[in-house]
């Protein structure tokens, strides 16, 4: 869920992504399904880096 709005953040900051203010065209269910297919791949993986403030 943390993707899902923060995507939503920075996509409302610029124009150099491939989403916009709507966020990643994905839903909770869809990213979790995503996550779990990562996981169950040895040869795949998924980096999320936020900055705390």
């Amino acid at each position: 869920m943390a993707r899902i709005e923060y995507s939503k953040k920075i996509g409302a900051e610029t124009d150099n992504l491939s989403f916009g203010a709507e966020g990643f065209p994905i839903s909770v269910e869809g990213e979790a399904e995503y996550i779990e297919s990562v996981l169950k791949d040895e040869r795949s993986c998924s980096f999320f880096c936020m900055e705390r403030w």
